[in-house]
């Protein structure tokens, strides 16, 4: 079972393969490092993948982005982890808040765009959804 950061590492390396084969990892250290400078610990899960969608969007591209959210959460399914399609949808939503602050007035810098980024997925994914979500379950 693969789980954390490693998990993270195999569905982008997963997802390098499927999308140009093993000649072309250069896309998994793109990725790997539009999300490494944030510290995801204790954050809401659907807006880390949100945010984590945005930043491989803003740095990789779209479509890489898509790759990556779906790898991963195939990796989850079978791997043991918690596969979800809420997390599809967040990274969804974190590719459209990238573009969204992309298409701002002015091109935010690396820091803006993060804020941004920020901003758009806890509107999209606010924490007490994740409360409500709980409760209705029980």
């Amino acid at each position: 079972m693969v789980s954390g950061p490693a998990a993270a590492r195999y569905a982008l390396l997963l997802a390098a393969v499927v999308s140009g084969g093993c000649a072309s990892l250069s896309p998994t250290a793109c990725a790997r490092g539009a999300i490494e400078p944030v510290d995801f610990a204790g954050m809401y899960d659907k807006q880390a993948h949100c945010i984590a969608s945005g930043l491989i969007t803003r740095r990789c591209g779209a479509r890489y982005a898509r790759l990556a959210g779906t790898g991963k959460e195939w990796l989850d399914a079978v791997g043991g982890g918690d596969a979800s399609r809420q997390d599809l949808r967040a990274n969804a939503d974190g590719r459209a808040c990238a573009l969204q602050a992309a298409t701002a007035e002015s091109t935010p810098d690396e820091t803006q765009f993060r804020v941004a980024i920020s901003a758009c997925c806890r509107q999209r994914w606010p924490e007490t959804a994740a409360s409500a979500a709980s409760a209705s379950a029980d």
